[in-house]
């Protein structure tokens, strides 16, 4: 049998549909001639690691993997008429700069998972509605204004991911999808979250992230099973009191909006874990807020806070709290009721001094550089579990006492202070590695009085 022949035969094997004939045809390839065994080794290589071809001259290759149930299409594939007749595939990548999508693909009957991201789609194909085992529809970064209304169809959706797109409305149809969880719906310019999204009962996770939303509809309170709502980064300017209906709420992401404050039935978010209103210009939180009970995450940074609510201790799930970059002036006594066990931070805000019920913490790191503090509470010496104290960059002219009876201090960071003298006491702070005392007032002789009181320790002057 010549090579010729060899070819013929192995692609006849392989065109078969047929299991053994397809694995006959892959051990023959092994035992022929060099060229042979390298013509075949790419289709082996692809039934093996379900990878595409990406060059024109292996395009009837395609056709011999009958059992594939992945394939990507991207724009080097040739695709030939018998592609679509690979009825097992199970996913299908597109990636190819089209501009629509072959109606060929309804014949992928077992199809779950169609991606066709990073094309020129405008539109979809109303054959979409054919496709009735899809389970998980990826169109991201697209030229898509809306979805046809088949899509109420696909009855067995579980993702419908659509960012990047032009999406300002949906089809009512949309409501049909009663096993949908997943919308994602960012970077799409809308100015309005289209009110057949709130008729998605059974949805759990929203993403509408970095588009021009300023309001949220009043139905929003009709999507009960939300547990995930991402609106980082729109315009937002006020949030309607119906959130409050979303009780299964864990994650809510309203970072990067104009949101000057939040409805009171924040409050009523009981199963909520995270909160994140970072950068949002909020001026006060309501005192609702402390309602919480399974808050473990909350992220106020960068706004314009004067004040936190008098309760805030009452969050006793948070695992941290910082506040960094408001206008705060003060702490509430309640702080000290907070059972985080890690570190606190409040940088660059506006701190004159703090509560004493600050010491009742059992932190192990404290961060209040760039504030205004003058000295630290004699409570302080309470607060065994101290291992770092960050206070650069403040107002104290006197060295902090307190700190003295810290004997877990490793870290002790005081520079850019007004600070002129530093107690021979100092020497107590034996497990002390790390001394900042750059840009302070200190003169030569203190200087080197703490190199002797503390030899063990690296001090930076």
């Amino acid at each position: 049998m010549d090579k010729l022949t060899d070819k013929e035969n192995i692609l006849r094997l392989l065109r078969s549909r047929d299991q053994g004939n397809i694995e006959l045809g892959l051990a023959l390839a092994k035992s022929t001639a060099t060229d042979i065994q390298s013509f075949v080794g790419d289709i082996n290589q692809l039934y093996q690691a379900k990878h595409g071809f990406s060059k024109a001259d292996l395009a009837e290759k395609i056709v011999d993997i009958y059992t594939m149930e992945e394939f990507t299409i991207h724009k080097n594939v040739v695709l030939v008429e018998e592609f679509w007749n690979l009825d097992q595939l199970i996913t299908l990548h597109i990636s190819a700069l089209i501009e629509r999508l072959p109606i060929e693909f309804t014949r992928l009957v077992k199809l779950k998972e169609l991606n066709i991201l990073d094309n020129h789609l405008t539109c979809l194909p109303s054959e979409i509605g054919n496709m009735v085992g899809l389970t998980t529809l990826r169109l991201n970064n697209n030229k898509l204004t809306t979805l046809p209304p088949e899509i109420g169809k696909l009855r067995n959706l579980v993702n419908l991911i659509l960012d990047e797109n032009q999406i300002s409305s949906l089809p009512g149809e949309v409501a049909s999808l009663t096993e949908l969880r997943c919308l994602s719906l960012g970077r799409n310019g809308m100015t309005e979250l289209p009110l057949e999204v709130t008729e998605i009962i059974n949805l759990e996770r929203l993403y509408v992230e970095e588009n021009q939303l300023k309001t949220l509809p009043s139905q929003i309170g009709n999507m009960i099973s939300l547990k995930e709502f991402d609106l980082t980064h729109n315009p937002l300017e006020s949030l309607p009191e119906e959130i409050g209906h979303l009780t299964n709420l864990t994650e809510l992401l309203l970072r990067y909006n104009k949101l000057q404050s939040l409805p009171r039935s924040i409050g009523n978010l009981t199963s909520l874990r995270t909160l994140n209103v970072n950068n949002s210009q909020l001026t006060h939180l309501p005192d609702e807020i402390c309602n919480l009970p399974n808050l473990t995450e909350l992220d106020i940074d960068y706004n314009e806070l004067t004040s936190l609510p008098d309760e805030i201790g009452n969050l006793s799930n948070l695992t941290e709290f910082s506040v960094i970059a408001t206008k705060l002036t003060t702490l509430p006594a309640s702080i000290g009721k907070l059972t985080i066990s890690h570190s606190i931070s409040f940088l660059h805000n506006k701190l004159m001094s703090l509560p004493p019920e600050i010491s009742l913490l059992k932190v192990k790191s404290m961060f209040l550089l760039s504030n205004q503090l003058t000295n630290l509470p004699k409570e302080v010496a309470q607060m065994i579990n101290l291992e770092i104290v960050d206070l650069e960059d403040n107002q104290f002219s006197e060295f902090p006492m307190a700190v003295l009876a810290l004997s877990n201090l490793k870290a002790l960071r005081l520079n850019k202070n007004p600070l002129k003298t530093i107690p021979s006491e100092i020497s107590r702070l034996q497990s002390l590695k790390e001394l900042n005392l750059f840009d302070t007032l200190l003169d030569k002789e203190t200087k080197a009085n703490v190199k002797t009181w503390l030899p063990n320790c690296q001090i930076h002057f």
